[in-house]
């Protein structure tokens, strides 16, 4: 978990996410999904959960409320 949380962490870094971003998290409850959240803390930006079965309207909704600096997927993680 230490090793995909460095790793998950590096690609956020390169993805531009630096301290204090918000980042929106809508990943199923994977491996991949707990090294995210760690490595968003390891960087000390901000975690915005999103329901990942939730529809396109409502995650609309609440990215528009919380307006996260990005939001990563799983391929783009590992």
């Amino acid at each position: 978990l230490d090793r995909l949380t460095r790793q998950v962490a590096r690609r956020l870094r390169e993805a531009g996410v630096r301290q204090d971003d918000v980042v929106g998290v809508r990943l199923r409850e994977t491996p991949e999904h707990m090294a995210t959240l760690f490595a968003i803390m390891r960087l000390g930006a901000i975690i915005l959960p999103l329901d990942w079965r939730g529809t396109r309207k409502e995650f609309e909704r609440v990215a528009g409320r919380f307006a996260p600096d990005t939001t990563p997927d799983a391929p783009a993680l590992t």
